[in-house]
């Protein structure tokens, strides 16, 4: 019963971000490199702090805050991974994917 409320807290939350940050394809374009490179491929050697930060940059640019009190983690973060999955699949493969179609960009 806790992971369906887990889920729906989600879902509620990943619908009010949609409506408060601009869509996860307005942020800047991944670069091919990008596209290549962690979080998106996973690498065969393991992830390096480096990667680390990068994808923390990535997630920050399609709207995630870290913050060492924050009461909506991990929903939060959960709903900028989904956004930032948006933006790889528009930048990276060519396939437009948009926030659900009841919100829009602020």
């Amino acid at each position: 019963m806790i992971k369906k409320e887990l889920i729906a807290s989600s879902i509620s939350l990943f619908i009010s971000l949609g409506a408060t940050w601009p869509n996860a394809t307005s942020a800047a374009p991944l670069s091919p490199n990008d596209c290549n490179s962690w979080p998106f491929v996973r690498p065969s050697t393991g992830v390096t702090p480096r990667e680390l930060r990068r994808e923390l940059k990535e997630l920050e640019s399609v709207g995630y805050q870290p913050s060492d009190n924050d009461v909506h983690y991990p929903s939060d973060i959960q709903a900028a991974e989904a956004r930032l999955r948006i933006k790889y699949r528009h930048d990276c493969t060519g396939k437009a994917s948009q926030l659900p179609a009841n919100r829009s960009p602020s």
